[in-house]
């Protein structure tokens, strides 16, 4: 994402809507989503440039880091659960970048607004989450 403000909405809803289509076959499946977020000052964007981006490319302001922070706290209203009865994600995560797509490199962002790794949204946090539900006995297993 980039431009943050704008696409929240969407966002929040296309997430929110892939999480019950997962549970809608069965309370078992184990619904995992992860998330990344350009926190770059500026990017190229490949719908606005069509034109060789290496000649003449128009950056556009990505709001950060104040868009990804609150595309951080959107993300954290995500509904997670605890029981396989609730309705959430089993299992998120989000990554929180700096690209600006010109061919640049890519940088990975350790602090604010990024999860730490004691956050539950931590990228690592997400991966011990999914082990665990994938390891546990199932119901239909019994």
């Amino acid at each position: 994402m980039t431009e943050h403000v704008k696409a929240l909405p969407r966002l929040f809803d296309e997430l929110a809507s892939s999480q019950q289509v997962v549970h809608a076959d069965t309370e078992d499946a184990i619904a995992v989503g992860f998330a990344i977020v350009n926190a770059s000052e500026t990017f190229i964007s490949p719908d606005r440039n069509k034109r060789n981006i290496t000649i003449d490319a128009a950056y556009v302001s990505t709001q950060a880091p104040h868009g990804a922070a609150r595309t951080m706290a959107k993300l954290r209203e995500l509904p997670r659960r605890t029981s396989s009865i609730e309705d959430g994600f089993d299992a998120f995560g989000v990554m929180i970048i700096k690209m600006t797509n010109d061919g640049g490199p890519i940088g990975l962002v350790d602090g604010l607004p990024a999860p730490d790794l004691s956050d539950d949204l931590h990228y690592e946090r997400m991966l011990e989450r999914l082990v665990y539900l994938y390891e546990a006995p199932r119901a239909d297993a019994r």
